[in-house]
């Protein structure tokens, strides 16, 4: 007998048992996780949402809570003929959103299109068509169209609740957006409200989209029409960012993640700026902090749009044969009491005018949002037609409580345009070749016409 036999008691009854019945215990285990599947069946928690959409094609985004495969199925409205997307992976690296690309769409055309997840249909209850712009060129009649819009989309956190803080307001007014015959929206920046914690770090920040976009009232709007946006401070970074905000590249990469706009910035540039066209109507989306300077760099320096941008907005301003010309900012863009306004940067503001002018641009609007109010700014010009900046916020963030007397006061607001309440903006596009229309709206959270302003398309001339 050896040492260790001497040593080592030999087992009773009841510990063999026991060991028995763990080595059991280990076997079953083994033999369950053997039969499972590699990881938990992938679910929708996002989307879908209509993106860019042109005359021959569109871009569905949605977002999965785990890896999976996401295709799109779609056909034209009352047709049996249907056509599928390429398959689309979705996984950690790009937050689990996908971006799935229709091609082979005719112009002037709804289409209707359902989700497959992991090769099964995702049903939805939700409205699930969208419609391409006509084929247009100058001097060409086009449909009769129109565009919702807002800015700044808050949600309340629950730590914030229990402290009895709201700035958020109720989201209802989503579901009236859902309800408007409208052919795409616009989203104009503080799309996503990051908190000080949220900008330490890219993950908080995903985490930030990722409830916004998650919340089950808003995906009916989002399913039904493209869906195009630009950024401000909040969903860049923290209240009045710059350019010196140390996480932008990954904030940028997160803009592109949850959003399906045309382009971003140019090939060398980066950035989100892009140009669509619908009907007649040509719209820019500008980046207004990206390439922002500090408002405490001197003013004969101090850019808002950057050089690439500024030389891009003028190229295509100067190409374009639209009646109408839409310039997208988050920030307004005269307001002369507002230290983010355009008009705080007087070299880069100046410059861009100048090229208007000497360059005879007709056709142009200014829309923006940021204010937590709407109004309407009219700005004279000398030689020229007068300039429109449509101001439309907020969806859900807290209204402008208090305002100083020069802001509420101001000489060139058109009067009865001023609404500190929640709402959004309608632009419509009526009337014949020559004779179009601009219809702006701001209406209330349920609906409710509050004011209208109607501009002739012969009335941004030279």
């Amino acid at each position: 007998m050896s040492d260790l036999s001497r040593l080592t008691p030999p087992p009773t009854q009841s510990q063999k048992h026991t060991v028995l019945g763990r080595v059991f215990g280990l076997c079953l285990a083994a033999s369950l996780l053997w039969q499972m599947p590699a990881h938990a069946e992938a679910d929708l928690i996002a989307g879908p949402m209509v993106g860019h959409t042109d005359t021959h094609s569109s871009r569905i985004w949605l977002q999965t809570d785990e890896a999976g495969k996401v295709q799109i199925e779609y056909w034209e409205m009352g047709s049996a003929e249907k056509k599928r997307s390429a398959e689309v992976s979705t996984g950690e690296k790009g937050w689990f959103t996908a971006l799935l690309h229709l091609p082979g769409l005719k112009p002037d055309q709804a289409y209707e299109y359902r989700v497959y997840l992991d090769g099964q249909v995702i049903e939805s209850k939700n409205v699930q068509n969208f419609k391409t712009p006509a084929f247009w060129q100058k001097g060409q009649a086009a449909p009769d169209f129109q565009i919702v819009m807002g800015s700044c989309y808050y949600i309340n956190d629950d730590w914030m609740k229990l402290l009895g803080i709201e700035y958020g307001g109720p989201l209802q007014i989503f579901q009236v957006l859902e309800q408007e015959k409208a052919d795409f929206m616009l989203w104009l920046g503080d799309n996503v409200y990051m908190s000080p914690l949220d900008v330490s770090n890219s993950w908080r920040m995903n985490s930030r989209y990722r409830l916004q976009r998650s919340q089950p009232i808003i995906q009916p709007l989002l399913a039904k029409m493209p869906q195009y946006a630009i950024w401000d401070d909040h969903d860049f970074g923290p209240n009045n960012s710059t350019a010196g905000f140390p996480l932008k590249a990954a904030s940028l990469d997160l803009f592109k993640a949850y959003w399906a706009n045309p382009r971003y910035g140019l090939a060398t540039e980066p950035g989100n700026w892009s140009r669509l066209s619908w009907n007649d109507v040509d719209i820019f989306l500008t980046d207004g902090r990206y390439y922002r300077d500090a408002y405490d760099v001197p003013e004969e320096k101090r850019k808002l749009l950057g050089d690439a941008q500024l030389a891009w907005l003028k190229q295509e301003l100067k190409a374009s044969q639209a009646p109408f010309k839409l310039v997208v900012m988050g920030s307004p863009i005269f307001n002369p009491v507002y230290s983010e306004s355009f008009a705080q940067y007087p070299s880069e503001y100046n410059d861009f005018f100048d090229f208007v002018q000497r360059e005879k641009i007709e056709g142009l609007v200014f829309i923006s949002g940021d204010r937590h109010h709407s109004d309407l700014y009219k700005e004279p010009v000398k030689n020229g037609y007068p300039f429109y900046n449509f101001t439309s916020s907020p969806l859900t963030s807290l209204p402008t409580q208090i305002m100083s007397a020069a802001e509420q006061n101001l000489p060139k607001r058109v009067p009865g345009t001023l609404v500190q309440q929640h709402n959004y903006g309608m632009l419509k596009f009526e009337g014949p070749p020559g004779k179009r229309v601009l219809i702006m709206e701001t209406r209330d959270a349920k609906g409710k016409l509050l004011w209208e302003y109607r501009i002739q398309e012969q009335e941004l001339r030279f």
